[in-house]
């Protein structure tokens, strides 16, 4: 199974904004483009959160529309800058029940889980003691099934002091529920950093994605205004015989050609107009 992990678009309220410099709707349209010629197509995309600049002003069924494209399923993580009771309201979420922002999943011999980090109000993270009872209920129930592990916040410190003030909180009490499942736990996958990531905790693949729009800098003593000049992106998780691997794919923002006088194309004016990049504008790593 391949899986896109695809995160943190920040979409502006009024399309064809620039954001810290980027103009995410564009990133966003060429994301969806360089997605679809991925090769093998992925079977699943899961949309990290942060789908907006603010969740309550903007437009999820834009987004929805623009994904239609890839014909995959999509499931929805829920970011601090996303609004919950705006995003039940679009077809990002599956409508028919009392959906929290967090929810489980079986995606053929894979079982998907979703967590809900944003529901502080504030940048940082936690997961409620109701949804760490959950969580430890499910991963039990599901302990013969390979499973994988989706949030927004990052449950490790990223070791940029101003960036781990924005971390999952109670990270410890999301690691105590891990051990006795950890030989089934392919990976816990997040985002919110703007900054790829891949590493290993108690035996466990943790990994994040590039954003979609501004990039922020890896520097440990990078200051919160510091931007990196790498490119937008996202990663796909290929998982195969109960092993999973991430490569990251990134692409060649398009506001350059903007910032050059060329058209911008935004999320909600996406059409078969959409310029599709050549080899030279991606890149893997």
């Amino acid at each position: 199974m391949r899986i896109a992990h695809i995160s943190d678009f920040h979409l502006p309220t009024k399309p064809g904004q620039r954001v810290n410099e980027t103009l995410p709707d564009a990133n966003l349209v060429q994301a969806v483009t360089v997605l679809k010629q991925q090769a093998p197509k992925p079977d699943l995309i899961v949309l990290g959160g942060d789908l907006l600049e603010d969740g309550q002003k903007g437009n999820y069924e834009a987004i929805a529309e623009l994904f239609k494209d890839v014909q995959v399923p999509l499931l929805t993580v829920v970011g601090n800058h996303d609004d919950l009771k705006a995003l039940k309201k679009s077809s990002l979420v599956e409508k028919g029940r009392g959906y929290t922002g967090y929810a489980s999943v079986d995606h053929g011999e894979f079982h998907i889980v979703i967590l809900n980090t944003a529901g502080t109000g504030k940048s940082y993270g936690k997961v409620e003691e109701e949804q760490l009872l959950w969580l430890s209920h499910d991963l039990w129930a599901n302990q013969d099934k390979p499973v994988l592990i989706f949030m927004h916040h990052h449950p490790i410190p990223s070791r940029i002091p101003w960036l781990d003030k924005m971390k999952l909180e109670n990270a410890e009490a999301f690691w105590e529920i891990i051990p006795p499942y950890s030989k089934n736990i392919l990976g816990v996958f997040f985002a919110h950093l703007h900054i790829q990531i891949s590493t290993t905790v108690r035996g466990v693949l943790v990994a994040s994605p590039p954003a979609v729009c501004f990039q922020y800098s890896g520097n440990n003593d990078a200051s919160k205004a510091k931007l990196s000049s790498e490119w937008p992106g996202f990663n796909l998780i290929d998982v195969d015989n109960w092993q999973a691997r991430v490569q990251t794919v990134r692409f060649a923002p398009p506001s350059r050609d903007v910032a050059a006088g060329g058209k911008h194309t935004s999320a909600e004016e996406k059409s078969s107009r959409e310029a599709t990049p050549g080899k030279e504008n991606t890149k893997t790593s």
